[in-house]
């Protein structure tokens, strides 16, 4: 998501608006810049209830979180790969 603005200041509250944008329209990234002000603008924008959720619903940190929790049967002491 890109906002585009024209403004000669950016405030917080634009910020909020395009972290509503991206919650809204369920994307994890944005871009908002600002052409108003006397040299460019711009701020990265993350949806961080977005970032969340796929990463508790992507496969790999499923088996992440198995793998972590089960017994190494070579090493029973060994109880995940960072113990």
């Amino acid at each position: 998501m890109v906002e585009l603005k024209a403004l000669i200041l950016l405030e917080d509250v634009h910020l909020a608006q395009a972290m509503n944008y991206l919650e809204a329209y369920n994307m994890e990234i944005g871009l908002l810049i600002n052409f108003g002000a006397k040299s460019l603008q711009f701020k990265r924008v993350h949806n961080n209830n977005n970032l969340n959720r796929d990463l508790l619903d992507s496969k790999d940190s499923k088996d992440f979180l198995i793998r972590k929790n089960q017994v190494n049967p070579i090493n029973p002491k060994n109880q995940g790969p960072d113990k």
